[in-house]
């Protein structure tokens, strides 16, 4: 990458797609196509420079106020995914697989819900579309496996079986939640999140993607990752694709990138968190579980 190539100021949209590097779509496109059958979900994130991507301060400053359209929007087709995610559970426990159009609209809500997730949390400066259909030029964006048979015992105890990686969402969310406004001051003073606290929150949120996608029965794979990337699990390795001269980095898998859909440089990047990125995790998750004691006293 051109060390020369300048980031945008804090105060510059950085939604634009970059000049001769395709955005790949959230479950397709070139340089990230959907992941084999029984892969975990990925997730899109950009990087400037290997560095948080700058944001608007007066969009960063009434967020909380921007965000509440969607969630408005979000609840109602929540309470639909509620009742599809019935339909198909049945669907499944007798078929081996979820019906096409159940789980088009279950992908639909969980790609809505992680782009209002990622833009609450101060990853994105882009205002996210009232759709969760593929958007190509949206930054953030969960990446589904392809779809196949599911194993018909892990449906029927689907519930059960989420609890652990559930209470691992929860506790992390909880921790987050409760020191988000530090980090939104934090972001609004230098016009983006520091980079610990922007691959911390990134990996919560696509951890919280492949919890809901594995409660959905949109992925078999049970959800992995809250501390991050772990080499030899599923054949994913971390990668990112870089298009020179443009200083733009995304997030997937190295596996999925090839020379022919990014015509420039492959390099790899570690997923793995390490330094404050891990600590911001843990303490996210022991925040979380002190409120949950206080909470139940």
């Amino acid at each position: 990458m051109d060390s020369d190539t300048v980031p945008p100021g804090p105060d510059e949209p950085t939604g634009a797609q970059p000049p001769g590097f395709p955005m790949p779509a959230p479950s397709s496109g070139p340089g990230f196509p959907p992941p084999v059958a029984g892969a975990p979900v990925e997730l899109r994130l950009p990087l400037v420079n290997s560095m948080p991507p700058g944001q608007r301060r007066w969009t960063i400053a009434i967020r909380i106020l921007l965000v509440i359209p969607q969630f408005i929007v979000l609840v109602f087709v929540g309470i639909g995914a509620f009742f599809v995610a019935i339909c198909a559970w049945f669907a499944a426990l007798v078929t081996g697989r979820v019906p096409e159009g159940m789980a088009s609209f279950l992908t639909f809500y969980v790609c809505w819900s992680v782009r209002v997730s990622a833009y609450l949390n101060l990853l994105t400066d882009t205002y996210p579309p009232f759709s969760g259909e593929d958007d190509p030029a949206y930054p953030v964006g969960p990446a589904f496996p392809q779809r196949g048979p599911l194993n018909r015992l892990a449906v029927l105890f689907r519930l059960i079986l989420v609890i652990p990686a559930g209470f691992i969402q929860a506790f992390i969310g909880a921790g987050l939640g409760a020191l988000l406004l530090f980090f939104w001051i934090a972001a609004l003073v230098l016009g983006r999140l520091p980079d610990p606290l922007y691959r911390a929150i990134g990996t919560y949120v696509r951890f919280n993607a492949r919890t809901t996608s594995y409660l959905f029965m949109l992925t078999g794979e049970y959800p992995w990752g809250w501390k991050g990337e772990l080499d030899g699990l599923s054949g994913v390795a971390p990668g990112v694709a870089t298009s020179a001269g443009t200083g733009q980095d995304y997030w997937a898998p190295v596996s999925s990138v090839t020379a022919d859909a990014v015509p420039d440089v492959v390099t790899r990047f570690d997923f793995r968190l390490a330094g404050w990125s891990m600590a911001w995790i843990w303490i996210f998750l022991v925040i979380g579980v002190i409120f949950d004691l206080f909470y139940r006293r």
